[in-house]
């Protein structure tokens, strides 16, 4: 196992170690993003957009490679302006002005940097995921997560809030299992593929 950092150059792996994983990894699968809705683009940028460039970097060296990226339905928020927008480019400040918040703008920035590649000729996939739920099988959880904490805090209080609107979700078991399965198969050139729902 190879410990990194994603606000790290290569990601916090030494030299010789990333050198050796151009030449030996096919697939990567890009899963891990810093969370924090208080957070401001800034303080979230390089480990969530500056690691997503860097592992686009790392495709283009040694043996082809393959680029799956788990991202956010938030990053929604933004589709409509891809008509008026060929080349991918937005301004943050217009991205502020459509309520996105620093994590959302690290998703859009993150997938615009993906499609940029795709049309380089990066085999390209993109999931864009609902909430993730803790394992069904294991009943781990990530003890700070929003929904965690708001099931926890209703099921404490035995509430169940009127009026909070919808909640979508899926249980990682099968995020991990539908991931695995689309890892698996084949990637064409110059095609971004997105997976709406695990």
């Amino acid at each position: 196992m190879i410990h990194g950092d994603l606000g790290q150059p290569r990601l916090g792996v030494d030299e010789g170690a990333w050198e050796r994983l151009q030449d030996t990894v096919d697939t990567v699968l890009h899963v891990d993003v810093n969370v924090n809705f208080l957070s401001r683009y800034p303080q979230l940028s390089p480990s969530n957009v500056e690691a997503t460039r860097q592992l686009i970097d790392f495709c283009s060296l040694g043996i082809p490679k393959a680029f799956h990226y788990v991202s956010s339905l938030v990053a929604k928020k933004t589709d409509h302006l891809d008509s008026q927008n060929l080349d991918r480019q937005i301004k943050l400040r217009n991205l502020s002005a459509l309520g996105c918040d620093g994590y959302v703008m690290t998703k859009v920035a993150s997938e615009r940097l993906l499609h940029g590649a795709a049309r380089a000729g990066l085999p390209v996939r993109i999931y864009r995921l609902d909430d993730v739920l803790p394992s069904l099988r294991s009943g781990c959880v990530k003890r700070r997560s929003l929904i965690h904490l708001f099931f926890r805090n209703c099921a404490h209080h035995d509430v169940a809030p009127v009026g909070v609107g919808g909640i979508n979700a899926v249980f990682v078991d099968d995020v991990a299992a539908f991931i695995i399965s689309a890892v698996c198969r084949p990637l064409h050139r110059n095609r971004v593929c997105r997976r709406i729902r695990a």
